[in-house]
């Protein structure tokens, strides 16, 4: 990929499965995984029937499938260390606005 990191309509590409369409390849790269548009493009499509994609409901635990081409697993509370800081952060920010610190 291109290192700009996660973007937004990067993962269109892969979930359309049209790595090979015009401009593309601006988008992703010239060398974007092929098995990951399919791979991708089959669980979207299979939600899109009325399937699941594949993995399980978003529930508490933070479910999410990483295809990152090493099995594609589902991972539970990927980043929470980084997740649970900015909570924390965010707290600590509106109780100061609340309690009227003048930030």
């Amino acid at each position: 990929m291109l290192g700009i990191g996660a973007a937004h309509a990067t993962e269109l590409p892969f979930v359309f499965d049209t790595l090979a369409a015009a401009g593309a390849a601006a988008l992703v790269g010239e060398e974007a995984p092929q098995a990951l548009a399919d791979e991708m493009n089959a669980a979207w499509a299979s939600f899109v029937h009325g399937e699941g994609p594949g993995w399980p409901r978003w529930d508490a635990s933070r479910p999410v499938r990483r295809f990152d081409g090493a099995g594609n697993p589902v991972v539970h509370d990927p980043r929470g260390d980084r997740r649970a800081a900015m909570s924390a952060a965010l707290s600590r920010r509106t109780s100061a606005a609340i309690g009227g610190s003048g930030r």
